[in-house]
């Protein structure tokens, strides 16, 4: 319920003074798993508030532990999905280059683990991002396919949010 107003406060904040809530917004603890990443994201997410280059460059500056985040997976893909076409042909190379490269091994994760984590997760999102209409360069459509078929017992479909 406090999230929630908290997002709702947020927004109507970024109606009244775009500029005021950017600033705010930068101001914030980077990573901050629990509170301001969600956040971040939202307000990334408000087109009169950022540019979608400026989204771009902060997604690609995040740190990976926010980015690759379980709990924000769904604010995370709807902001990529949101902002896709905003983003110039170079950013989004960018940011699918990032999704292909996969989350950084956790401390508590085994290599094995890490080794069929990674590919699958790299994979869900792309693909996830592929079937709304996140449109992908040829190129990585390919690379896209070839991680599937590298996944045992892939399936496309699988919910991811």
């Amino acid at each position: 319920m406090f999230f929630s107003s908290m997002l709702d406060l947020l927004g109507r904040l970024a109606s009244l003074n775009p500029c005021l809530i950017k600033s705010y917004s930068e101001t914030w603890p980077t990573p901050d798993r629990f509170f301001f990443d969600k956040l971040r994201l939202f307000i990334w997410n408000n087109p009169q508030v950022f540019t979608a280059s400026e989204v771009a460059k902060h997604l690609l500056e995040m740190h990976s532990g926010s980015f690759w985040n379980f709990d924000l997976r769904r604010e995370m893909l709807f902001l990529l999905h949101d902002r896709w076409n905003g983003f110039s042909p170079d950013e989004r190379k960018k940011i699918v280059k990032r999704l292909l490269s996969g989350p950084d091994k956790t401390e508590n994760e085994s290599d094995e683990d890490y080794k069929s984590n990674r590919p699958e997760i790299a994979a869900r999102y792309l693909s996830w991002l592929s079937s709304q209409g996140c449109e992908l360069l040829p190129h990585y459509q390919e690379k896209l396919e070839a991680l599937k078929l590298s996944i045992c017992n892939w399936m496309d479909g699988l919910p991811l949010l």
